[in-house]
């Protein structure tokens, strides 16, 4: 190549290098002043004009023009399938930029609250699960608690011990636990949640999750018939349970069904007594 060929094409890089920088300036300006339409635009112009371009430059500014208009997209403009396409087209993108972390954060919110989407939600909490960053645990709660409202009872439960296996110290761990003893509830498996409860009160002793834990072990035996049993949770529970008022709801619904058990053998006593 001869050299004003190569003083061309090295002003042509130039010319690029510099109008990515203004039009990412005046993108960022229209943010500044609060002006979301008028920034959304700006970048979705940034992006036309980067086609063709794969330079690392180039690549930087895709990825900052698209978690732009993602977030103003949701948090301004509350468009939520333009938030959505902008974020799915930066995970593509580049799935492991620091921005694609916070994309994939908003997107399953997205997902989960306004598309109704559990399964993309899933997907992208279990990603956030893995990374390994602080809090990471939080999501994969959230993954448990997702099978959870999909009533996908048993895999719940299999996420909610592995949280409790790769986090055993943590609240988490406590939550995971109490959802997987709450799931055999909801499925009416009475006795294996008391036992999963169990399991709460004797991990965490003297504590406001033992206490609800046999709140819960109340129920599960009112259910099975046995408000003898319910009453001694219920009573056991109320000194440390956040809500004291809704236990002695319970502890009072508990004492008539006793009142009523105990009315129903005298009766049968005294039938047999007079047979």
């Amino acid at each position: 190549m001869r050299p004003v060929a190569f003083v061309a094409l090295g002003f042509l890089l130039v010319a690029c290098q510099s109008s990515i920088d203004s039009r990412l300036e005046e993108a960022r300006e229209l943010v500044f002043r609060q002006r979301p339409e008028e920034a959304i635009a700006a970048y979705r112009s940034l992006l036309y004009a980067l086609e063709g371009q794969n330079d690392e430059r180039a690549q930087k500014a895709r990825i900052e023009a698209l978690s732009r208009i993602g977030d103003l997209s949701y948090l301004e403009k509350r468009d939520i399938q333009g938030a959505a396409e902008a974020y799915r087209t930066l995970i593509r993108l580049a799935p492991n930029a620091e921005e694609a972390y916070w994309a994939r954060e908003k997107l399953a919110e997205i997902a989960h609250h306004h598309l109704r989407d559990l399964p993309e939600a899933i997907t992208h909490w279990q990603v956030l699960a893995t990374s390994g960053r602080e809090g990471s645990e939080q999501f994969a709660y959230r993954v448990a608690r997702a099978y959870f409202e999909a009533r996908d009872y048993e895999q719940s439960r299999k996420e909610c011990e592995n949280i409790v296996r790769a986090f055993p110290e943590g609240k988490v761990a406590q939550d995971a636990l109490f959802l997987l003893a709450t799931s055999f509830q909801f499925e009416g498996r009475h006795e294996e949640a008391i036992a999963a409860f169990d399991r709460v009160e004797e991990r965490w002793p003297d504590t406001e999750i033992a206490a609800r834990a046999r709140f819960q072990k109340g129920r599960a035996r009112m259910a099975l018939g046995d408000p003898d049993g319910a009453l001694a949770d219920y009573l056991a529970a109320l000194k440390s349970h956040p809500d004291p008022e809704r236990v002695q709801a319970e502890i009072a619904r508990a004492r008539r069904h006793v009142a009523e058990l105990q009315r129903m053998r005298n009766t049968d006593r005294r039938a047999a007594f007079r047979g």
